[in-house]
């Protein structure tokens, strides 16, 4: 089978603050949808794939519905904004759990404030918030020496998954940072290997 890759954009900090990444996230899945027929796209078979922080918005369009409040107004109300099946590198799954001082700003950044002044926004904008039975499989990629996002992130994850009975699978990179560049293409090979056993016909 053949993919078709879509890359989006999405409004970014400091001038948009959350929930704009997300709703725009959930905006262009259901632009997909509305669009499907035009770009030979099968509507019921969209994966998201994204590292870092589109890894934290990938794994809120698998864990996310359409009831959780952050759909957004941008356009194709019609439509499903779910995905079937997400791809995480190195993204973070809890915003209200400890993190890297670096990391505190840049989540700051992006609720508006502290996770801890803002806890509200920390638990609506975590992935993990959402996991339930219904959710995509999912395949999260992690180092284990990751100096923005600990690989407890993931660990912790697993657990909700697990709980949930949710499919997937996780690979830890032992030493690894944000990112592994001696990896990249084996760990690319294993996430088309991924989107291929859930999303083929």
């Amino acid at each position: 089978s053949v993919f078709v890759s879509v890359s989006i954009n999405y409004r970014l900090v400091p001038d948009h603050l959350f929930p704009a990444q997300i709703e725009d996230t959930k905006c262009a899945v259901r632009w997909l949808r509305a669009n499907a027929e035009k770009w030979h796209i099968d509507p019921k078979r969209i994966g998201a794939v994204g590292a870092s922080a589109g890894a934290h918005l990938a794994m809120m369009l698998g864990t996310m519905n359409a009831d959780d409040g952050l759909e957004g107004t941008g356009g194709s109300s019609d439509e499903s904004s779910r995905v079937q099946a997400v791809v995480s590198f190195a993204g973070p799954t809890n915003l209200q759990a400890e993190l890297p001082d670096a990391s505190q700003k840049l989540v700051g950044d992006f609720l508006g404030g502290l996770a801890s002044a803002v806890p509200e926004n920390a638990a609506a904008a975590s992935p993990i918030t959402y996991v339930n039975a219904g959710d995509p499989p999912m395949l999260l990629v992690q180092g284990t020496r990751d100096p923005l996002v600990p690989h407890a992130q993931a660990t912790e994850m697993i657990e909700a998954l697990t709980s949930a009975g949710v499919d997937g699978r996780v690979e830890f990179l032992i030493g690894a940072g944000h990112g592994w560049p001696d990896e990249h293409e084996r760990v690319m090979r294993a996430a088309f290997e991924f989107l291929h056993q859930h999303l083929d016909p």
